[in-house]
């Protein structure tokens, strides 16, 4: 995992999951560690959210923390990120990328649009 990929908070959040894995004995980083991790921040972006959505942090976190018990323990090891974290923090990139090239273009803005600016900012056609 390349950690100059990703923001301060996202490089914190990975280290707090880290660190839950460990307590508990898990060897594999998996997502519900995550989870856990980011649904502990209580004054988040992810916290706003869910408060915006009207969604119950606290019972998301007790079946975040529920799932993270049936995790395997081991003793001993190396930590290492597991198939199912790193096919979500793939996506998540890939989300991220496609979502900056359009950050350029939304909101339409005053700016002469050049020929490279309509290209990049005009809807694919299949």
């Amino acid at each position: 995992m390349q950690g100059d990929r990703y923001t301060v908070k996202s490089q914190e959040a990975l280290e707090r999951a880290q660190r839950l894995a460990r307590e508990h004995g898990h060897q594999e980083l998996n997502p519900e560690h995550l989870l856990v991790a980011l649904l502990h921040e209580t004054d988040g972006t992810v916290a706003a959210l869910l408060s915006k959505l009207g969604a119950a942090r606290e019972t998301l976190l007790a079946r975040a923390e529920e799932e993270m018990t049936k995790l395997p323990r081991v003793q001993g090891g190396d930590r290492y990120l597991g198939e199912r974290l790193r096919k979500v923090l793939d996506q998540a990139e890939a989300t991220a990328t496609s979502t900056s090239a359009w950050s350029t273009c939304w909101p339409p803005s005053r700016r002469r649009r050049t020929p490279a600016r309509r290209r990049r900012c005009s809807p694919r056609r299949g």
